[in-house]
């Protein structure tokens, strides 16, 4: 009701690109060509963000005063803030909702992996998600087309905690026992040169594109 009342307040002022850590990771992203080496790098400014309230703050203002937040549709059970996003990351945080029982070994999401990105995060709220992380050299059994899967480890992602998924890495996630949670920074695998040109690109425009790119065998190369 606070943010919903309160007099206008220009987005540009509440937008997160000048703030000083997003500006770190931001930089941070530019200046390495090895990006999982970024990823390494932005994990202790990460953590200067999930103890900066300010920062936190501005980030859910900035969020519930877009028009159209509350119309914002997901094709998961998963609440997000949009903090910050160009050509070579996008920063979110992820909020995860319990079940009504209470239950932790349901999972919101069918076993998956996240293709060519890769993803950091920190536990910001809550006692977290369970998840189960798989090797990624898996096998398809000829006879069902079944997959033959192992367990890498039993994840729990615990208050302030920093994990990195890698690409193509096997992994489901189980609702939390209570709401949690994280802040989030996806890239993809490696810069590319057509980067600079798919910015300004609209999103509805991209996704045909990449079903025209795919046909042709050109989706990979141009990294979308």
């Amino acid at each position: 009701y606070y943010y919903l009342t309160k007099p206008k307040i220009s987005l540009e002022k509440l937008s997160m690109k000048n703030n000083k850590h997003i500006s770190e990771i931001v930089k941070i992203f530019q200046d390495n060509d090895d990006l999982y080496t970024a990823h390494n790098l932005s994990k202790e400014v990460m953590k200067k963000i999930i103890d900066d309230q300010d920062c936190l703050h501005k980030i859910i203002e900035h969020n519930l005063l877009q028009p159209a937040f509350f119309n914002k549709k997901r094709h998961y059970p998963t609440m997000s803030l949009n903090v910050y996003k160009n050509e070579l990351i996008d920063i979110v945080i992820n909020i995860y909702p319990e079940l009504p029982s209470g239950s932790k070994d349901v999972s919101f999401q069918s076993i998956h992996h996240h293709g060519n990105l890769m993803l950091s995060t920190i536990a910001l709220s809550g006692p977290g998600y369970s998840s189960i992380i798989f090797e990624k050299k898996f096998s398809i059994r000829d006879k069902d087309q079944s997959y033959k899967m192992e367990a890498q480890e039993n994840y729990q992602n615990e208050l302030g905690k920093y994990t990195f998924c890698d690409t193509y890495q096997p992994h489901v996630v189980f609702y939390p026992k209570r709401i949690s949670s994280t802040f989030a920074l996806w890239s993809k695998n490696k810069k590319s040169r057509f980067d600079t040109i798919k910015v300004f690109i609209p999103n509805k425009l991209k996704k045909n594109l990449s079903v025209f790119l795919s046909k042709f065998g050109l989706k990979e190369k141009m990294q979308i």
